[in-house]
Formats: C-alpha cells, structure tokens, sequence
C-alpha cells in the first residue's frame, strides 16, 4: 500500500509518472535518481508490499555537507508540483516468487490514481539484440493504443525513437523475425530480458497512455547510461531548460559519476545532468553548511519573518533555469546560498521575488 508522508492529499490527475523498474544495470533506477535530485522532488510517502524486501539506509538525494541525514525505505514515492511530475523509486529487490503479485498492485495503483500518462524506465540485455538493432541507437520504445492516439507520430517524428521490434521466436532468431510491421506484427512476442516488470505492467495498463522507454545495456558501470536515458526523458518532458553546449565544458568521468559500491552519489550525478542540460551551476564555498529536506526549517529560521520554502526551488529565475540548479539552503536564519555569485541571499523579509 502507499503510505503518505503527510495529511495532504494528492491529486495526480495532470501529473506524468515516472516508474523505473529493477533492470540491467539498474539504469531506468540511476536515471530517475538524476531526475529527482535536479528537480529537488518532494518525498510525499513510501510504498510498503509484502513482495518488497524490507530494506533501509540513509538519504541519497542528502547534499555532502548536510547535518542531517535521514533513512530511506525500500520504495518512495517523489512528486514535483511544479514539473508535475511523480517517481516511484524502488530500492529493494522483490521477495523471490512475488514479483507478478507486485506488478499486478502496482498497475492498479496507477489506474486508481489516474496519471496524465506513465513513463516506464527500464533496460535490457545488449548481447540479446538482433542484427539490425546493434547499429543505430540503443534505445526503444513501447506505447499503448492510448499512448498511440494522443501522441500520434510524434515519438518516430519528433523523438527519433524506434518502436521495439518484435519477435516471433526466441531466443534463437528466425528470419521471420526480421519482420518490421505486417499483418503478422502485433502476434509476435515482446522480448525483454532483464528488464524486470516493464512488461507486465505495459500490458496491464494499456487502458492509459503508457510509454515504455528502453536501452540496450551491459552490466557494469552505467553512470553515462543513466546520464542518456535522462537526457532522453528530459528531452521530452522538458524538466529542466537547455541551452546552447558550451565547447570547453567537460562532462564527469565515470569514475566521478559512481560511488566505490555502484551506489548513485546523486549530488555528483546532478552536477552531471546539469551539464548536459547546460544549466549554470559551479560549486559554492558557504562557511555554514548546506542543509537538506529532512532538516527542521523551523529550528534554523526563527525570526524570519519569511520563513525558507523548499518548493522556491522549483520555480524558475528569469532565464528560465529552475533555483534548484544554483540555491542552497545553509544553516543561518534567514539566508541562502547562491552557488554562481557565491554569496548569501536574504529572504527573510521578502521571499522570492
């Protein structure tokens, strides 16, 4: 069941979810985290299911010189009001046998709550691709008939996005499965190894319009596989503004973009994502320490008159980049930090403005 964080309830009508599954690399997963750090979503509760391994650990999305860190559960759930966009964020692995049982409440979840439209992130083997799928991009896509009618040609137009071939046999291909559309198409077999419930919930929600975004992956390290499935989302949804590459500007080497154990250090991803959006954003030297989500703004804000509102950094500056990518809350009353003019900012009397 969802668990709420809060009283509040939520109206997700107008919101698009995005839900990566547990897949190769966990790529769909990493990618996601990126989109909940830019963004600085909202923890709005956590998903409790007897198919999910009960499994906690700190923060991820907790800022390195944060004072606070507080635990993180097995599936959360994220929201942006102003992107309108939620995340389901899943962190543990399934119970051995009680996948399908997951998959089946989870589509169900998403129809009760009745989504603007579903983004599945998810990935694949890519030494199980065809022939003709090895050159070209690594991505593929899936669509329900909902999806169909309200997007119409735009991801083949626009996107440049390929519909995921499918195969009439397998794993050995035929020559049948060379096949690309014909009267024989939509009786062939959606092939999908890896890609954990992707498809179990793309067919038990073909009712809404779906999408199924998919990249072909190995095991290994994924940081810049997360970094261009990001971008591919990105690219559709517009989360984050982008603007004109910089030639000199250097992109995070994989080695900066993980962890020693495979774990997202989401802070550096961001900077990474940043970049490839090409938003301003350079690394601040404040005396007093950055401060997270979980940290009580009442405590630290106690004469302000205004006090600090996390959802300010959802909202855009007058160049169109959202305050997230260069604010920071510090632990001084009435004071933030701005990482491109590395000074303090007042907004105890005025707010934003």
């Amino acid at each position: 069941m969802f668990v709420p964080a809060s009283g509040r309830k939520h109206n997700w009508q107008d919101f698009t979810l995005i839900v990566p599954t547990v897949s190769v690399g966990n790529v769909g997963q990493l990618a996601a985290d990126l989109i909940v750090s830019t963004l600085w979503m909202e923890r709005v509760g956590y998903i409790l299911h007897p198919s999910l391994l009960p499994i906690v650990g700190n923060n991820p999305f907790a800022h390195e010189e944060a004072t606070s860190c507080k635990l993180t559960t097995c599936c959360e759930v994220y929201e942006s009001i102003l992107a309108e966009v939620v995340v389901i964020q899943q962190r543990a692995p399934f119970v051995k046998g009680r996948r399908k049982e997951y998959a089946q409440w989870l589509s169900k979840w998403i129809k009760d709550n009745k989504f603007f439209q579903v983004v599945i992130l998810t990935s694949t083997f890519s030494q199980e691709r065809l022939d003709h799928q090895i050159q070209g991009s690594p991505f593929r896509i899936l669509t329900s008939p909902a999806m169909e009618e309200k997007s119409g040609e735009f991801f083949a137009n626009k996107m440049g996005w390929s519909v995921l071939e499918r195969r009439q046999s397998f794993p050995a291909p035929s020559t049948v499965e060379l096949e690309i559309g014909g009267d024989n198409y939509k009786e062939k077999l959606l092939y999908m190894p890896g890609s954990g419930i992707a498809k179990s919930v793309y067919e038990s929600c073909q009712d809404l319009p779906v999408l199924v975004l998919m990249m072909f992956v190995s095991e290994g390290d994924n940081g810049q596989d997360a970094l261009s499935m990001a971008d591919q989302v990105n690219s559709w949804l517009n989360l984050i503004v982008k603007k004109a590459m910089n030639s000199d500007r250097k992109f995070l080497t994989d080695s900066e973009l993980h962890g020693s154990n495979r774990v997202l250090c989401s802070y550096k991803f961001r900077q990474a994502f940043l970049k490839m959006a090409s938003t301003k954003v350079t690394e601040s030297k404040s005396k007093h320490r950055f401060v997270d989500r979980q940290s009580p703004i009442d405590v630290i804000d106690v004469t302000s008159t205004n006090k600090f509102r996390w959802e300010w950094l959802s909202l855009k500056d007058n160049l169109g980049d959202f305050f997230s990518s260069y604010i920071r809350k510090i632990e001084k009353d009435g004071f933030a930090w701005c990482c491109l003019c590395k000074s303090e900012i007042k907004y105890s009397g005025g707010g934003v403005r």
